[in-house]
């Protein structure tokens, strides 16, 4: 395996000669929250890619950032802002670091506003 395994993997290893299924639901989701909050990991959410272990923590804020920067298309961006919004209390100082973002999401709906206007318009709410 040199020394990589996904959700998949780990799951079917463990399954039927430690957990079940539903106990395997459980401890899994415990145990993602704890790995993403220690900073030491990256997991993402397809279920076949590696789960990486970093040299040094980064926050799950500093992450979710990451993610966000990272994404150039609308539909990308929302999703990622979604995720900022579903983690909104992992950020320690949330005006200012979030600040970047609501300028990054007007600057975007703004190019899209005749292009895409579903997808401006999208942005505009998740901002707000």
């Amino acid at each position: 395996m040199d020394g990589k395994a996904s959700t998949q993997q780990i799951g079917e290893w463990l399954i039927g000669d430690i957990f079940t299924e539903a106990e395997w639901k459980r401890w899994w989701e415990s145990t993602r929250k704890a790995l993403k909050a220690s900073g030491g990991f990256s997991i993402l959410q397809k279920r076949r890619t590696p789960i990486e272990i970093r040299g040094e923590g980064v926050s799950h804020a500093d992450e979710l950032l990451a993610a966000f920067n990272k994404a150039k298309q609308p539909k990308q961006q929302i999703a990622a802002f979604e995720q900022i919004i579903n983690s909104y209390e992992q950020f320690k100082e949330p005006e200012k670091q979030l600040q970047p973002i609501v300028v990054a999401i007007e600057n975007a709906a703004a190019r899209n506003q005749k292009l895409h206007p579903e997808l401006a318009f999208q942005l505009i709410m998740a901002r707000d």
